[in-house]
């Protein structure tokens, strides 16, 4: 039995004469209802991308940190095969307004660490320091090149979004959440929000 009572992606139903919400899709046996969960104003949604390969691979002697290039065909093609932020976004259009959406990208990678053993403690610090200076801003970069983002920058229905990119680190998950791209993302909903209020008070 899943979340759902009735597919959302058909629609919020429509109230019959009684005031009571009926649908024209099967019953699916969940216990949420596609028109109640469209009441909902504040909303958090952590997507999840993940990868079973080590993305990271370091060369210590070159100062360099990059993709290891398997991996990384592996996991572009797991991202751009992804529908998982165009079915959020289809999801909040049965929404008309929410006040305050936060978006959190949770992308899950292993590091490589290519060296023989008495290079691995130098390695080590080189990784805890770049975990915090790089590591976000590629898998952002990588995350937005392969289109995940670009579903958002449809949403008209949302007042203020918050968006984060997490991932693991030595020290636990960091949190990547001032960038630029992440900064235009996040105007360019609010815009969107702006203008389409707009345009319904000059009707």
């Amino acid at each position: 039995m899943g979340l759902w009572n009735h597919n959302p992606f058909h629609g919020i139903g429509r109230a019959n004469d009684n005031g009571r919400q009926i649908y024209d899709t099967p019953d699916m046996g969940g216990s949420m209802e596609p028109h109640n969960f469209a009441r909902f104003r504040q909303i958090t949604f952590t997507a999840y991308y993940g990868s079973r390969h080590s993305i990271f691979y370091i060369k210590l002697e070159e100062d360099y940190v990059g993709f290891q290039p398997e991996s990384l065909f592996r996991f572009k093609a797991y991202l751009r095969n992804s529908r998982l932020m165009k079915d959020f976004v289809r999801l909040l259009a049965n929404s008309a307004q929410i006040d305050k959406l936060n978006v959190v990208m949770n992308v899950g990678v292993m590091l490589s660490f290519p060296l023989k053993p008495p290079d691995i403690k130098e390695c080590l610090e080189q990784h805890k320091r770049w975990e915090k200076e790089k590591y976000g801003t590629m898998l952002l970069d990588l995350i937005t090149q392969c289109g995940q983002l670009e579903p958002l920058k449809e949403l008209s229905n949302v007042k203020s979004v918050e968006l984060v990119l997490t991932y693991p680190s030595s020290q636990g998950y960091l949190k990547l959440d001032r960038s630029q791209s992440l900064q235009d993302l996040k105007e360019t909903i609010e815009r969107n929000w702006v203008e389409r209020e707009t345009s319904r008070l000059n009707v």
